[in-house]
């Protein structure tokens, strides 16, 4: 994998993002995972143990509390799977460090039943979940395979006018235009006369805000979104802006911030709020006080005065 560097670039740092994979405090060196889901009525749970990124031990899916599909890297017995449709698949081979549910997914033509419906809505699910952050550089999992730039594209996919728009909007006044870098597209700012390459200027919080409104035109077809610290670069009444502006969406969006100020009624339902403690488990902040918390309560205030406790 290759690790591109540069200010304006996506990075898909896929084997970096994951180089603290276990737990420091774990003694047998194997990390755990459940995920459930809900698609309608039916409940999907998927789980799996790992001892490194590319070292998968276990790995099952189950709908509805009935097994869809297992396999044990460990003892390599032949791949359990009871979806119609795969009972001519070979189940009989070493998968190594391929996922078993991929695999199922992949090589068979499944039958048009609630369990195989259930099934491909996971998988197209997880397929379009997205995680971006823009703290030492700018990079992303899921989604989309690759690197990107940024500036680059937001040219090429004809958004360069709506984008300095939205900067005018979030409080950067510019006039940007197209620029030639070496046969490569990218923005510049036109400032009287003169061209000065965007990100040659650009402060850290519009680069912040490039990234975002990349994202922002594809989080439409995105299932998932996690934008971690996503206002770190922000001023408290441009948070506030971009939750406003993401509330507007139909994906589900999940924020990390330090930022209080926006925990207010008027953006959110407290169910919607979350509090981490000492990083080992969170909880919502109405199961964190004995009040009713109602609409004119401020939250933030409650919060500073240790009105939510564990």
């Amino acid at each position: 994998m290759i690790f591109l560097k540069q200010k304006d670039t996506i990075l898909i740092l896929w084997k970096k993002n994951y180089e603290n994979y276990l737990n420091a405090e774990k003694t047998d060196g194997v990390a755990n995972f459940e995920y459930i889901f809900k698609f309608n009525k039916s409940i999907v749970a998927y789980k799996y143990s790992k001892k490194l990124l590319e070292n998968i031990l276990k790995e099952e899916l189950l709908i509805n509390n009935k097994r869809a599909i297992y396999y044990d890297f460990i003892e390599r017995n032949p791949l359990e799977t009871y979806l119609k449709g795969t009972e001519n698949l070979n189940k009989n081979f070493d998968l190594k460090n391929f996922s078993a549910i991929k695999y199922v997914y992949r090589n068979s033509v499944l039958e048009n039943n609630e369990e195989n419906i259930v099934f491909k809505k996971f998988m197209e699910f997880v397929d379009t979940m997205l995680f971006f952050r823009c703290l030492n550089q700018n990079n992303y999992i899921g989604f989309q395979n690759g690197s990107k730039n940024i500036l680059e594209a937001i040219v090429e996919n004809g958004h360069l006018n709506e984008f300095e728009s939205f900067l005018n909007e979030e409080g950067v006044s510019c006039k940007l235009i197209e620029k030639n870098d070496n046969g490569r597209k990218t923005i510049a700012f036109k400032i009287e006369n003169s061209e000065i390459s965007f990100s040659e200027i650009a402060s850290t919080g519009t680069n912040a805000l490039a990234l975002f409104f990349y994202w922002y035109k594809e989080i439409s077809k995105a299932s998932l979104v996690f934008i971690d610290e996503f206002d770190a670069f922000y001023h408290f009444e441009l948070s506030e802006k971009i939750v406003k502006k993401l509330l507007k969406l139909d994906s589900q969006i999940i924020l990390t911030t330090h930022n209080t100020s926006i925990m207010t009624n008027e953006l959110l339902r407290p169910d919607c709020y979350f509090i981490i403690f000492e990083n080992k488990y969170f909880k919502p902040i109405f199961e964190l006080t004995e009040k009713e918390l109602r609409e004119g309560h401020n939250l933030e205030k409650i919060l500073r005065a240790s009105g939510f406790e564990s």
